[in-house]
This record gives C-alpha cells, structure tokens and sequence, in this order.
C-alpha cells in the first residue's frame, strides 16, 4: 500500500514538473515575439506669435475665466437667469440622456480594467445515479459531491488588455466631452431666449407708453378737428401711427409667446404652466474672456479634445489591430476535490494547472483585413482632427471680430439714444411754444422709441457675442454653486 502511494506522488511530481516546464516554455516563446515599448513623441514648439499668451497675468486671466462669474457685470451675474440656467441642467431631457450614455461609458471603462486581473470561479456540484447492469451488490444508489476553485489569467504581454481598456476610458472622454459640449449649447440657448424675452418686455413697455401718447394725441386731434383749427389729413396721419402702435404690440406679444414656449423646452417645462419671468438685459459692458496659450485653449473645448480623445483612440486600435497577431497565453490554476457525499468532500483533493497558448497568426488573412482597417480608422480620424483644429481656429477668429462688432454696435447705438433724446426735448419745447407741429413731436418720439429699441438689441447682441466667445475659447460651467455630475 506505501508502494502504490509512493508511486502516486511520483507521478503528480513529474506530472507537475513536465507542467512547469511547458509553462516556461511558452514564456519563452512569446517574449520573444515581445515589442520594444514605443518613445513618446517629441514636444511640437510654440509659434512664435504665440509665444506671448504664455505671461503669468494672462493665464490667470485663462483660469478666472474658466471658473466662470469672475467678474460683477458679466451677462450671467442675473439671480433670475442664474435659476433657469439651474433648472435647465437639471431637467433637460438631452443633456440627462448624454448624462446616462457617460454614466455607460464609465461602466464599461471599469469592466474593460477588470479584464487585466485574474477572473476566479467558484464550482459546487452534486450528483447521484444507480447502474442499470452489473453484480447485485453494485445496483444501489451512488452519491458524488464536488467543489471546484479556479481561476483564469491572460498575461498582458503585449499591451493588448491595457489598450482595450485605455479604448473604453478614453470613450468615457468623448462621452464626458459630448455631456460638457451639451451643457454649453443648453446654456447659451436659455440665456438667448432670456436676452430675448428681456429685450421683448422692455420694447412692450415702450409700447405701451406710446399708445397711451397716441391715444392722448388722438383725443386732442379730434377736439382741434372739431374747432375747425385742424386738417383732415393731420388727423388721418395720428389714427395712422395709433394702428401701427397697436400692430407692433400684438408682434412683439407674439414673439414674447414664442420666446415663452421655447424657453419651456429647454427647461423641459410644460408650456401652458411656465410662468414668463421677468427678465433684465445686461446693461454693463464685459470685457474679452480672456486666453491662455492656444494648445491650452483649443485642448479646452470639447469638439476638439474629443477629436484628439477619438484620434489617440484609433491609434490604439491599431497597435491593437497588429498584436492581435501574436499568441496568447492563458494560465488556468484549479483546486478540485470530491467524495461520496458532504462528508467526505475533502476526501480526494487535487491540483490543476491549465495552460494554453492561442497561435492567431495562422488565421493571417482575417488579422491582416483588421489590421488594414484600424490603419484606416486611424487616418479617418487625424483628418477629422485636423478639420477640429481649422475649425476651432477659425470659429475663435469669428467670435472675436463678432465680439469687437458688438462693442462698436452698442457705442453706436448708445450715441443715437443720446441724440433721439435730445430731439425729442426739443420738439417738445418748440411744440409748448407754438412753433412746431405735432407732426414733430410724433416724428421725434418714433424716433425715439427705434433708437431705444437699437440700443436694446446692442445690449443682447453684446451678451451672446461674449457667450460666444467664452464658449469659442472653451468656458465652462456658468451656474452659481455648480457641483454637477453626471450620476447625480
């Protein structure tokens, strides 16, 4: 009986020594198929043009901007606003089902990193049977139970599993990217509609003034018209300008119910319960946000830190695309142990130890398609980059001559407020002293009335200019107390 068991070990001994040595084996094999690790590339060097936005004030000028509501008189400094914008990023349906999709990114990201470690499994089985055939003895009902631990390991030796799981970050990127370019575009649509409705109010209430002067103007025509001491075709002129009054009020109350239910839609809102608040332009002028070094600006907005992302992603697809040409070892260790019955479960206890190494390259033909492809993805996706980077630049150079025309727009308009102004005190005084008509004075207030209405549109034109322009130079969060995650 010393015999057979001496035996026995001596076979599991060798057994483990020709596993071992199977295991070396293939070590060997593929590392020495194994790629040299690829240099990082070099620093590309900074324009000389723009080697002054480098200075200390300029990119603290970059970080106060970024933060967003640096300065008193920027557009979003408005509670009213500051609140729409709150409820629009917390109840737009878009931007909750970008958030969910990130939320998905990020979960895959975390499975894919679980891929580089070893996967266990736990096996628990039971069994019984009686043999049909056979002596009488061993007709009888049998029991068997088992208990299987093992685990499985894919040694990363060519990088292959860290870039599938740098692939799936980096989709968490673009997806994070997609949530903030969103958030961006929903921001500067409310604060739009905002301007909007402020800039309608203000025109209705200028409106209204005037159709109470016109009635007036009207009542006093009539009764000169009466006395004689009036022309039928000055009378015609006043009923003239009272109807296009009332006209220009029901416009501007239309377009007030249009800004109404789009801004409903965003603040995803049922348009017959959203309340129209009362909204205020900025009256302060804002200064230029300001600009940091242009990698540090155009990294910063998300179209083009999502086209590098997807770049940089199929360039690891195709490293991919050519070590999925090179073997694969795979290492299964196991405890297994058995026995008729739970009692004597840990009667027959064993070790195993699996190895088998994958030889892709003979199936050469498929990898090589794969291969030609991810290289085509990858030239696919420097060209969209490149295309990011022109558009970037170009969109920055617009919204700055967008910007600059805004600030010109709203001295001039503010010049022409100041001259309608002073018309009109005088056609008032020339009126009251008897040497002007009141075909002047109506003239004067109309006039008034469009410079006003000019210098209001500057002021909203000046608002989503520097919006614009914040966003063209990747501004980011403008809500007060903003602590926003996606998950949340």
């Amino acid at each position: 009986m010393s015999k057979g068991k001496t035996m026995a070990r001596g076979a599991t001994v060798g057994g483990l020594k020709v596993a071992c040595c199977v295991l070396a084996s293939c070590a060997l094999l593929v590392a020495g198929c194994a790629l040299p690790g690829v240099p990082a590339p070099p620093a590309p060097a900074m324009p000389a043009d723009w080697a002054a936005l480098r200075a200390p004030e300029v990119a603290s000028a970059v970080e106060a901007s970024r933060a967003g509501l640096g300065d008193a008189g920027a557009p979003w400094a408005d509670p009213v606003l500051q609140a729409l914008l709150a409820r629009a990023q917390a109840a737009n349906r878009d931007l909750r089902l970008s958030a969910q999709r990130l939320s998905l990114a990020e979960d895959d990201a975390r499975l894919a990193g679980l891929s580089l470690a070893p996967q266990l499994g736990l096996d628990l089985s039971a069994s019984t049977g009686r043999a049909l055939q056979g002596p009488a003895t061993a007709l009888g009902w049998s029991r068997s139970d088992g208990a299987a631990l093992s685990a499985s390991w894919t040694p990363d030796l060519w990088g292959q599993l860290r870039g599938q799981a740098d692939q799936a970050g980096q989709s968490a990127a673009m997806a994070a990217d997609d949530v903030r370019a969103l958030r961006w575009d929903l921001q500067a649509r409310v604060a739009e509609q905002y301007w909007t409705i402020a800039r309608l109010q203000s025109g209705r209430e200028r409106l209204l003034v005037d159709e109470r002067a016109a009635a007036d103007t009207l009542a006093a025509q009539r009764l000169k018209l009466d006395e004689g001491t009036l022309r039928l075709a000055d009378l015609d002129v006043a009923v003239a300008d009272a109807r296009a009054l009332a006209l220009q009020r029901q416009a501007n109350a239309l377009a007030l119910e249009t800004a109404r239910r789009t801004l409903a839609a965003l603040v995803d809102a049922p348009p017959q319960d959203f309340a129209l608040p009362q909204a205020r332009l900025p009256r302060e002028r804002v200064a230029l946000p300001g600009a940091g070094a242009p990698m540090q600006v155009l990294d910063s907005r998300p179209d083009v830190h999502r086209a590098r992302l997807a770049l940089d992603q199929a360039l690891l697809g195709q490293r991919i695309a050519q070590v999925n040409r090179y073997p694969t070892l795979t290492l299964s260790p196991g405890i297994a142990t058995g026995g008729a019955g739970w009692r004597h479960l840990l009667d027959d206890p064993g070790l195993t130890l699996g190895v088998s190494l994958a030889l892709p390259f003979v199936d050469w033909r498929a990898r090589g398609i794969a291969q030609w492809q991810a290289g085509t993805r990858a030239a696919m996706a420097a060209v969209q980059f490149r295309d990011a980077l022109w558009l970037a630049l170009a969109d920055v150079a617009q919204r700055q001559e967008d910007f600059a025309l805004s600030l010109a727009t709203l001295a001039d308009a503010q010049g022409q407020v100041a001259e309608a102004a002073r018309a009109l005190a005088n056609a008032e005084a020339r009126l009251a002293a008897g040497v002007a008509a009141p075909q002047e004075l109506r003239d004067a207030r109309r006039a008034e009335r469009a410079a006003r209405n000019r210098e209001d549109d500057a002021w909203r034109a000046h608002a989503v200019a520097w919006v614009a322009m914040r966003r063209a130079l990747g501004g980011d969060v403008a809500v007060q107390g903003d602590d926003y995650h996606p998950r949340s």
